[in-house]
């Protein structure tokens, strides 16, 4: 009996953790966050973003044009990010390299402006991907729009 308990203690806790990624596709946001940088070769630095749809609209296409900024405030390069098709309550994750960068260098990414958003129901262009979109970041290179 107490491993049946051990279980669904366990599953609880499981549950417990889902329970506020479930409220956040109700938060009516397009959530684009800056995950994680990694250094992959001597000149190819790799961040990771993850995306989730916290809006009742289903996405066909949602991409970004990007700035990069160095540690001076120089503008590094502009990058445009596609991240396709994203439903409503849907986690996507992409990963891009910055050629010819040291992820140290980099001090700074900006959302330039929004390249593509398409209504899944419509087929039409909307501006959801910019006035719903909220930016953050997980490590120490500023995310913004």
């Amino acid at each position: 009996m107490s491993r049946v308990l051990k279980i669904f203690a366990a599953a609880s806790v499981v549950f417990s953790a889902l329970v506020p990624s479930v409220s956040l596709a109700q938060d009516g946001q397009l959530s684009l966050q800056l995950n994680t940088s990694a250094q992959i070769d001597a000149n190819t630095c790799r961040l990771t973003y993850v995306a989730f749809n916290g809006t009742q609209t289903p996405l066909a296409q949602m991409e970004y044009e990007f700035g990069t900024f160095d540690a001076d405030g120089g503008v590094i390069g502009l990058l445009l990010l596609k991240f396709g098709e994203l439903p409503p309550g849907k986690t996507r994750i992409l990963q891009f390299g910055l050629p010819n960068t040291q992820c140290s260098n980099v001090s700074r990414i900006v959302v330039n402006k929004m390249a593509a958003c398409v209504d899944a129901t419509t087929g039409q262009s909307t501006d959801l991907c910019i006035t719903a979109l909220n930016a953050s970041t997980r490590i120490p290179i500023v995310f913004d729009l």
